[in-house]
């Protein structure tokens, strides 16, 4: 199904540490409850989420990031002063991303973007070359 981002309870907690980025996206109890237009509004940007994200994973790899891909209501992002809850029911978007290496404060950017966006986005906040 294009709309679902994962399968799982809305009612999930992900817990995160150390570097990572977490996808983060409508579960497939959400995209069915979504009307025909809401569903025809979404189905490209959910496309491109999908597809960006996807090619993106060589990066990961390559760099020692964790991908995460979550539909939970609740992303826990623990860093070494404290862990920081996002509830994603409070993001504007209903796609987005969260950046976090452990230490600094994680950034959430919340929309689909270009691989080559993506991976700018990436070398920055992860200060890679």
């Amino acid at each position: 199904m294009i709309g679902s981002i994962a399968h799982g309870r809305s009612t999930d907690v992900l817990d995160v540490k150390g570097k990572a980025v977490v996808f983060f996206g409508p579960t497939e109890r959400e995209y069915s409850s979504l009307t025909e237009n809401e569903k025809n509004e979404w189905s490209e940007v959910l496309s491109d989420f999908y597809h960006y994200r996807d090619k993106t994973v060589p990066f990961f790899e390559s760099n020692k990031i964790k991908p995460f891909v979550a539909a939970n209501t609740k992303i826990i992002i623990h860093n070494w002063r404290n862990a920081r809850t996002f509830a994603r029911k409070n993001f504007k978007h209903i796609v987005g991303y969260i950046l976090t290496d452990g230490n600094k404060k994680p950034i959430v950017v919340e929309g689909a973007g270009a691989d080559l966006y993506l991976i700018n986005d990436f070398k920055e906040y992860f200060e890679l070359k």
